[in-house]
Order: structure tokens, then C-alpha cells, then sequence
């Protein structure tokens, strides 16, 4: 991959990026309303550790966003949107989805258990039985797991080149779907919230992006029957 070049380093584009990691904070404090309300003396046991866990919790599933945008993107779209993409920021940025994702589950599990004035276990085990909040909790679990997979998988994959990793590797499209609608799910609860439309964005993007991507495989796979 080529230098950057003084291009790359646009100010309009590294704002353009500043803003789009700022996007989850703005939609978490839109969210509380009043943050430091959670911050009192009068708060409930686990309640910090649980919005704590909502803004760690929109993190992960922006930068899972941005990570499949990224990677489905062509070249030139790739480099517009971050110019020193590379296999580096790649990783870089699957490890901090990792993090963040196990990080929220953690806030998430320790909130509750601390209400709860007992080790939350329950919350470790898929229960798709018990009503619309345990199965979004579930999806969330079963999104967590996945992206453990595809994280543990990349490492694999760059140490034995495995096949089965790389397979493995592929399950990001899945487990951004399982964390997507997790917490779609649990944090809009108002249909016409920020939050909502926050999802919705991400949900349009990488839809398009899907389509383009496809849009393009279709062109090459012309092209190569012509030629």
C-alpha cells in the first residue's frame, strides 16, 4: 500500500471521522437525558455498571459497523472513508470490538448481579423461553460468542493459515446480525428515539454497502466470462 499523501490527511475527512466516533456518546447522554442522575448517591445497586454497559454496548456495535463497512468497501471507498486502512487497522480494530463486546457483557453481568446481591450465572446460558427480554439478552450472548470466534479465528488464521479459520473468520456478517438486534431490541424502546434511527443508519449503510459489494463480484464474474 502506498504512502498517504497530503491528500489523505484531509482535516474535512479526519473531522468527518472524529464525529463518527463521537456518534455513540452523543446517542448514549441523548439517551439518559440527565447522566449524572445515574451518578447520585440515591442510585440503585448495579445501575452505574449498567449504563456504563449501554454506552461500551454502542461502541461494540459501531465499530462491528465499521469494521464490515470497511471490509466490504472497494479500494478507493475503503481509502476515502479511512486513508491508512491497512491489514494493521484491521486488527487493530477487531481487537477493540472484542474488547468493547466483552467488556459490555461484563458491566452488563456485574450490574445485575450486584442488584440481584448475587452472581448473575443465568445471564452466561441462552433462554429463549422466558419473554422478549431474556431472548434479546440471549442474541446478545450468542452475538458475544461469535465474535469471540471470529477473534480467536483471525489470530489462528494469520499463525497456521487453517481454512477452518478462515471460514470461521466469516462469521462477523452473523455476529454483527445477532448484536444488531440485540441491542435494537433492548435500547430503542421509543420507536421515533435517536437511538433508533442511530440503528437504522447503520442498518441502511450496511445494507448498501452489501448490495455494492455484490454489484461488484457480479461486474468481475462478467467480465471474466467475456474475457
Amino acid at each position: 500500500m502506498s504512502k498517504p499523501t497530503m491528500r489523505d490527511h484531509n482535516p474535512s475527512r479526519l473531522m468527518v471521522l472524529i464525529v463518527l466516533s463521537l456518534l455513540p456518546m452523543a446517542v448514549w447522554l441523548v439517551h439518559l437525558e440527565d447522566p449524572m442522575v445515574y451518578f447520585g448517591y440515591q442510585t440503585p445497586p448495579g445501575q452505574i455498571q449498567y449504563v456504563l454497559s449501554k454506552l461500551v454496548g454502542l461502541y461494540a456495535i459501531f465499530f462491528i459497523w465499521l469494521q464490515l463497512l470497511l471490509a466490504l468497501s472497494t479500494y478507493n471507498l475503503k481509502r476515502f472513508i479511512y486513508p491508512k486502512f491497512s491489514n494493521g487497522t484491521h486488527i487493530k480494530l477487531g481487537l477493540t470490538v472484542l474488547s468493547a463486546s466483552v467488556l459490555h457483557a461484563a458491566l452488563f453481568v456485574w450490574g445485575v448481579s450486584e442488584r440481584a446481591g448475587h452472581f448473575a450465572y443465568h445471564l452466561l446460558l441462552p433462554n429463549f423461553n422466558s419473554g422478549y427480554y431474556n431472548i434479546a439478552v440471549s442474541l446478545g450472548l450468542l452475538g458475544l460468542i461469535l465474535i469471540i470466534t471470529v477473534g480467536f479465528s483471525g489470530k489462528l488464521r494469520k499463525v497456521k493459515k487453517s481454512h477452518i479459520a478462515k471460514l470461521a473468520h466469516r462469521l462477523s456478517m452473523p455476529a454483527f446480525i445477532l448484536a444488531f438486534t440485540h441491542g435494537f431490541m433492548i435500547g430503542t424502546e421509543s420507536r421515533f428515539s435517536l437511538m433508533y434511527y442511530f440503528y437504522l443508519s447503520m442498518a441502511i449503510a450496511l445494507f448498501i454497502s452489501v448490495l455494492l459489494r455484490l454489484n461488484d463480484i457480479k461486474k468481475k464474474a462478467r467480465g471474466a466470462s467475456i474475457n
